[in-house]
């Protein structure tokens, strides 16, 4: 792969796809989670988080209504970075739940979703701690006004069209056919060919669901019609046997992920079952209307901008096990790096990503920030002369006493001065080496501190083995 070779697209917010598609995603702990916020928020102008997932996660709820880490994760908001997007009051069908939603976004979020949605294909009916926890993040959010906004609002079209259009094209063009069926391999034809009709008249899910004995949840648009949304195609995924549901959701997943990052101006975030979608918007990014570049005409667009190939180039974070402890000290650490010369230095370089594919700035800055950080989190601890003289306190005495009995034994005479002077020497040759043993072992705590944030991030670009396609918006 050269490095030479230019990638066209740089952003300066991020947005978790990865945790709206799978909470498994967010991370083994919360401390896991919380590390990535942190990490991301050291790379990112915005990290971009669906309303969505805090109003459904049952993980979020069980870790973050704990006090010490609902302490930590209001901490991340006061850094900035942190941004909830928020459900539009304008989509909201009820005048009670608009009214909510000023006062309170995640609750009415949730209470959408409990009535109009799903959580997957499931019907969604939130828990004593999610309910918890949606007093923590609405407080968050209270005391946060500018980290909340829109969802949407940075560009606006209708993401559920394009979005029911891309997976319209995805299911029914041969050109996606080989893509299709080695990453989605468990969709059959038959079932490609039902959800294509589905698209085309989603009346037909909420009458095959109501057949199967699974009342539809559905959303309607001003003539009454259901509108076919992500909910709609996980409801009617249930209609198939558990592998191909799967793999259709996987499906969905993909297929929304790509127009919405485009929509919010960020990068996502992708890997395992939630697979990257190209996405070449027409013109610039100004433009209201998403287009997606024919098969056909690929070559050509290839070839005016001087490549062979097109790449996906990312930031990617992984939490090493030996981390330093997660307390205020580290979020306060990682807000002063953040705002410095270097940490400036390097949210412009991740802006930069993919001019030069061998990151060789980006890992400098990086390398940069993490000495930064590691010079915070282990800085050297004052020495208390007190405290070290009673901790030598009895060497200090046994060694002078020592001294005085070799001294008698040789026949040599100590006078007064002397014994003061021998104590006060093996004291003060005590209190040097406690202080350097101390500063010796700071700093081997910062080197290894130092070494695991370098290896927490990673720059990488990757093949899109994707065909693009035309659909209408």
């Amino acid at each position: 792969m050269s490095p030479q070779r230019k990638v066209e697209e740089t952003y300066t917010s991020v947005v978790l796809t990865d945790w709206a598609a799978f909470p498994e995603n967010m991370g083994t702990s919360p401390e896991a989670t919380l590390y990535q916020l942190l990490l991301l928020s050291l790379l990112y102008d915005e990290i971009l988080i669906q309303d969505e997932i805090f109003a459904l996660s049952d993980k979020l709820a069980q870790w973050f209504t704990q006090d010490v880490y609902s302490e930590l994760l209001t901490k991340c908001f006061d850094l900035g970075s942190v941004v909830i997007l928020k459900h539009p009051l304008s989509a909201y069908p009820e005048e009670r739940l608009r009214e909510l939603a000023l006062k309170a976004p995640i609750f009415a979020r949730a209470d959408y979703v409990r009535r109009y949605g799903t959580r997957a294909e499931h019907r969604f009916r939130p828990t004593a701690r999610q309910l918890a926890l949606y007093r923590v993040i609405d407080s968050c959010l209270a005391t946060h006004p500018k980290a909340q906004r829109p969802v949407g609002s940075l560009q606006k079209f209708d993401i559920m069209a394009t979005f029911a259009s891309i997976l319209k094209e995805v299911l029914s063009s041969r050109d996606y056919d080989n893509w299709r069926h080695s990453a989605f391999r468990r969709i059959t034809d038959y079932m490609a060919e039902d959800f294509v009709g589905f698209i085309e008249e989603p009346e037909r899910v909420v009458e095959r669901c109501a057949a199967a004995g699974r009342p539809a949840n559905v959303v309607t648009d001003a003539s009454g019609r259901p509108t076919f949304n992500r909910s709609l195609a996980f409801q009617a995924a249930r209609l198939y046997p558990k592998p191909q549901r799967e793999a259709m959701k996987h499906l969905v997943q993909t297929t929304f992920a790509a127009p919405f990052a485009w929509r919010e101006k960020a990068a996502g975030r992708y890997g395992g079952r939630l697979r990257e979608l190209l996405w070449v918007p027409s013109g610039t990014q100004t433009e209201i209307e998403p287009v997606w570049v024919s098969p056909g005409s690929q070559a050509e667009i290839n070839r005016a901008r001087g490549e062979k190939e097109r790449v996906s180039v990312e930031a990617c974070v992984d939490i090493p096990l030996h981390l330093p402890d997660l307390n205020e000290d580290f979020v306060e650490a990682v807000a002063s790096v953040r705002d410095s010369e270097a940490g400036k230095r390097l949210r412009l370089a991740i802006r930069q990503l993919g001019a030069d594919l061998d990151f060789s700035s980006q890992i400098e800055t990086w390398y940069e920030v993490a000495d930064l950080l590691a010079s915070a989190v282990a800085r050297p601890k004052r020495i208390n002369i007190r405290t070290s003289a009673i901790r030598i306190g009895r060497e200090m005495i046994v060694g002078s006493v020592a001294d005085l009995l070799v001294k008698a034994m040789t026949g040599q005479q100590p006078t007064a001065p002397e014994i003061v002077a021998t104590a006060f020497m093996s004291g003060a040759v005590g209190v040097v080496f406690d202080h350097g043993l101390e500063l010796m072992r700071n700093d081997l705590h910062r080197q290894e501190v130092r070494q695991h944030l370098e290896r927490a991030v990673d720059f990488r670009c990757s093949r899109i083995a994707v065909p693009s396609a035309v659909v209408g918006a």
